[in-house]
């Protein structure tokens, strides 16, 4: 789970000073933002892409992505959000860039990831053949822990958006297993 539920990230009023701060070009205000948000980026981009060095350097972009464009920021949404979608974004753009071709509601499955690290794996390795959109939302939605409304913000589509790609990549996860002959898992 992405620690920014459990603290960091229940503190909008406090992120927005801070940026505003920012913005007024107060850089350890920044200095803060960062310290605070890294690891839940960091979570997220290695979740996304399963290789930590990449992970580093996407964080890395993802920051100084939000420090340039830090005036785009619309006040009055969340600022976890914001960084987010931009940290997904470079995701998916260097999942793009490395493999071209490649374009659950079901919490035993999820949990199977998260308990067993045999069915981890395999689960891991599915999830590296979803394509995106469902991939993206499925990894928000049961492996970091955000809800459909803070994944609509992420990815910047409806909350019924968010819940069809999770019910169409479930069953592609189902259909991938189906497949491969691993229907142990509890799909």
């Amino acid at each position: 789970m992405i620690d920014c539920h459990e603290k960091v990230c229940d503190m909008p009023e406090e992120d927005e000073k801070f940026v505003s701060k920012v913005i007024k070009g107060d850089k350890k205000s920044f200095e803060i933002l960062v310290n605070r948000y890294r690891r839940p980026v960091m979570k997220l981009l290695f979740r996304m892409t399963g290789d930590y060095d990449i992970s580093l350097d996407l964080a890395q972009e993802t920051f100084l992505k939000s420090w340039k464009y830090l005036k785009s920021y619309r006040e009055g949404m969340k600022f976890s959000s914001w960084l987010f979608k931009i940290a997904a974004n470079l995701a998916k753009d260097y999942k793009y860039k490395k493999h071209p071709e490649e374009s659950i509601e079901d919490n035993k499955f999820i949990q199977s990831y998260k308990e067993n690290p045999e069915n981890g794996l395999y689960i891991k390795s599915l999830l590296q053949k979803l394509e995106e959109p469902y991939k993206t939302a499925i990894i928000l939605r049961f492996i970091s822990d955000f809800t459909y409304s803070e994944i609509a913000e992420i990815m910047s589509v409806s909350p019924e958006q968010v819940k069809n790609y999770i019910f169409r990549g479930r069953k592609f996860l189902i259909k991938l297993a189906r497949e491969e002959e691993y229907y142990e898992l509890p799909l």
